[in-house]
This record gives C-alpha cells, sequence and structure tokens, in this order.
C-alpha cells in the first residue's frame, strides 16, 4: 500500500476517544479501535499494511497496554513504518516513556532521522505529530524467488525488500558484490502492478545497510551526484522506495541496462575510450571544481589514513591469503607499517581538494553502455579528497586487481610490466621500483 493510502490510526487501551475523532478526521486520519492480544509477527505485516501510527490511550493509573505495546509489539510494528503513539494522562507518565526509551534505545530518533515514538498530553498536538510521520508503503504480497549464484536472503532484507515493491506481483532477486559501505546489494526484476496492467519485470538495484550509512548514501546523491553527473550518466535514485526502521535501511535506484563493467569492457578493447568518458564527461565537474579551491598540504596524507582499510587485511581468510602471497614474494613487515610508510612519504605533497568518489575500481562501480561510463555506488562519496584520489583508484585497480581466469604463470609477466611503468614511486631513491613496498619493517635494509 502506498504511503499516502496508510491513513488509519489504530488505537489501543480502552480510553474513550469519540470525542478526539474530529482532530484525525480534519487531517484525513481514521481512528479504528485495535485489539492486539492476537498480533503475532507473522499476522502484523497485513493488520499494519494500512495503518500510520499506533496509539496507546489508557485510563488514569492503567499501564499495562503499554507495556504489552513496547515490550510485545514495538518491533513487528516499527519495522511496518508504523509509529507509536502515547496519549498522557498526566506529566507524571512521561517518566514511563523515559524508561521505555532508556530500554528500548532503538527507537530513539537517529540525528536526522524518522521519530517512532511522539507523546503528548494534547491529542491535537498528537494528531498534528501523526498526520506528519511518513510510514512508508505497507508489505506486498509479491513472491521472492532467487537467480544466478545460490545465496540466502537475510530475513530483513526479505521484509524490506516487500514493502519496497509493495505493488509488485513477484519479484526476482540476484545477490551482486556488495559496496564498500554495504551489507548486501541485489539486483532485483519486479512486475509491477500499473493502471494499464502489469508492467514486464523491471530491474533495480537494491542496497541494504544501517540507517545511518543509507541516508549518508542518500544524502550524497541528491548533494553531489544529481548537481555534477549528467542524469543519463548515473542510476537514478527511486525516493519512493527508500525503506527505513530502526534496524535496517534500502537504498534503491534503476538498473543500468545493456551495460558492463568496465573490467569486461577493458578485457574487450574498448578501456581507452571508456576511462575517457569516465573522467572527461561523467565526472568532469569534479575535477573542475579544483579550479577554485586552495591547496591542502596534508590532504593526500590524511586520505590515505582515512581511505585505505589496510589493518582490514587481516579480517577474512581470502584477506589472510594475500599476505601469505605477498610474504612469498618478499614482502617484509606488516600492511599496517606499510600504509605509514606511505602516508610519511605523501605528507607534506599538496593537492587542489575536489569531491570524489571514492570507490572507482573495475568491477561494477564503473559500468560501461556504448561509449559511456557510467558511475555507480556513492556509498564512499567524500566532499573533500586529493584531485587525483579517483584516477588513483581506478589504476591501482587495474594494474593490481586479480581477475578471473588469469594464471599465476603469468605473474612473472606482470612483474616485468610493473617494474617497466613504476619507476621510483613517490620519489623513492630506491633503485628496484618493488623495492619500497617490499621493504617496511624492522628487517628493512636502506
Amino acid at each position: 500500500m502506498k504511503p499516502e493510502d496508510r491513513t488509519t490510526i489504530f488505537v489501543a487501551g480502552g480510553r474513550d476517544m469519540a470525542e478526539h475523532t474530529d482532530q484525525f478526521s480534519r487531517r484525513k486520519l481514521l481512528l479504528e479501535l485495535s485489539d492486539l492480544a492476537g498480533l503475532t509477527e507473522t499476522s502484523a505485516p497485513s493488520q499494519f499494511a494500512k495503518a500510520k501510527a499506533l496509539i496507546v490511550a489508557e485510563s488514569p493509573g492503567k499501564y499495562g497496554v503499554f507495556s504489552d505495546v513496547f515490550e510485545r509489539v514495538a518491533p513487528w510494528a516499527v519495522a511496518e513504518g508504523i509509529a507509536l503513539a502515547y496519549f498522557l494522562n498526566a506529566p507524571a507518565d512521561l517518566n514511563r516513556v523515559a524508561a521505555m526509551m532508556d530500554h528500548k534505545s532503538y527507537l530513539k530518533q537517529r540525528v536526522g532521522g524518522p521519530t517512532w515514538v511522539y507523546y503528548s498530553e494534547n491529542i491535537q498536538d498528537l494528531a498534528e505529530m501523526l498526520r506528519r510521520h511518513n510510514p512508508g508503503p505497507g508489505t506486498g504480497s509479491a513472491e521472492i524467488v532467487s537467480f544466478g549464484k545460490k545465496f540466502e536472503l537475510h530475513d530483513a532484507h526479505r521484509k524490506l525488500l516487500k514493502r519496497a515493491f509493495w505493488d509488485a506481483s513477484d519479484i526476482a532477486v540476484e545477490k551482486l558484490p556488495g559496496g564498500a559501505s554495504s551489507t548486501g546489494a541485489y539486483c532485483v526484476y519486479a512486475s509491477i502492478q500499473t493502471e494499464y496492467g502489469q508492467q514486464e519485470p523491471t530491474p533495480f538495484v537494491l542496497k541494504f545497510d544501517q540507517p545511518q550509512k543509507i541516508s549518508e548514501e542518500c544524502n550524497r546523491y541528491r548533494e553531489f551526484v544529481q548537481p555534477f553527473v549528467p542524469f543519463h550518466l548515473r542510476p537514478g535514485l527511486v525516493e519512493a522506495r527508500c525503506i527505513e526502521i530502526p534496524s535496517c535501511a534500502a537504498l534503491t535506484c534503476y538498473f543500468v541496462e545493456g551495460s558492463m563493467p568496465l573490467e569486461r569492457a577493458l578485457s574487450n578493447g574498448q578501456g581507452a575510450g571508456a576511462i575517457f568518458s569516465l573522467f572527461e564527461t561523467t565526472l568532469r565537474r569534479f575535477r573542475h571544481q579544483a579550479h577554485a579551491v586552495t591547496r591542502k598540504p596534508k590532504l593526500v596524507s590524511d586520505y590515505i589514513r582515512e581511505r585505505v582499510k589496510i589493518a582490514d587485511l587481516g579480517t577474512d581468510d581470502g584477506k589472510k591469503r594475500r599476505i601469505e602471497l605477498a610474504k612469498q614474494h618478499g614482502f617484509k613487515g606488516k600492511p599496517e607499517e606499510l600504509q605509514e610508510a606511505l602516508t610519511l612519504r605523501a605528507d607534506g605533497i599538496e593537492s587542489p581538494y575536489v569531491v570524489v568518489h571514492g570507490d572507482l575500481h573495475t568491477g561494477k562501480n564503473v559500468m560501461v553502455r556504448h561509449r559511456d561510463s557510467i558511475v555507480i555506488d556513492f556509498g564512499s562519496m567524500r566532499h573533500e579528497g586529493p584531485l587525483t584520489a579517483d584516477p588513483a583508484a581506478l589504476e591501482a585497480s587495474i594494474a593490481f586487481g586479480t581477475r578471473e581466469g588469469e594464471s599465476p604463470n603469468n605473474q612473472k609477466e606482470w612483474f616485468n610490466f610493473i617494474d617497466r611503468i613504476y619507476q621510483r614511486p613517490l620519489g623513492t631513491a630506491n633503485s628496484n621500483p618493488r623495492s619500497f613496498p617490499l621493504c617496511v619493517g624492522e628487517s628493512c635494509n636502506p
């Protein structure tokens, strides 16, 4: 159900609300008594589908329904976008609200986020607050099927998916490689009902993460992407299908059809044109901002400290294997020492600062369609970074990334190529261009 169609305010607690009906009807809201005794987690989505809020209105001195709602019903309600409201009988009731909020910290409003709990002794104020609450869409009835590589769809993601596509009759989901900031990313084909009949399955990208991160990414998209990136070179954000609950949030954008990852374009011989298009057309306005700004001497070193998550190399088995392989090829010391050595070399290098994408690589963050390069995934964007940050990140991905089908037998040939193109990196005086990253730590010889 669409957000604007969710106009019902459920009332529980036994207090007579008949005299207050006008306060809600004039705001186009409908009060409806609700018996929560039989409500379960399974039945909550259908029961709450048309609702905007749930008011606890008890007689003075009664608190049983209040306790039941905030102990048992609250997680199911907010998962459906439902606001919880408490019609106070006396100022002393605020103590119970305060105690409940301390106990149920997930119901507290995050900075800039939606409010989940409202309370007042004044019914007019309460009605107006609930009128302004946006519950988002209700849960739809679409059947969800997966395709592509086998995966298990997280239960929270499944629930948000059915709310984001409340108007779909069926949904097909394929798991995508997660972005730098996401806990899950999916390609979604949704058969959406329209006034002209069922639409052919339309592809979207759905990204799940913590509410604060999704909110920040949406804000970055509005602040940096919409003004600076041409509309046909970015995926469109679908605001009506972006959902937030206290524990999780979903960002929805249109899928870039008819495109391929930059990695495949490079393999097909389209690389030069795609990279030219990326920096001279798609991200051109990012770079042009540097013409009128002041250089900052520690910008490069600070960016390396913030953005290079080198400590994460030891967080899973796959990354640990990379460290072991590096040691087999002569790497000495620890990854953290390498990062510190890089920052020390970069300290003092001046650079203009610009808006940066922050996560350009040859995977699926740069898609190529004909002669156009399209950027996606804006979770790592920053309003201030070195002018060369994005080109450097993409270059590192191209030169040092591993790709499916590459043979270890080509390692020596690759080393020779890298040695030729990276002479004296960061001004190191060592004649061997690979000796700098291989000689950090106590065992390094000058």
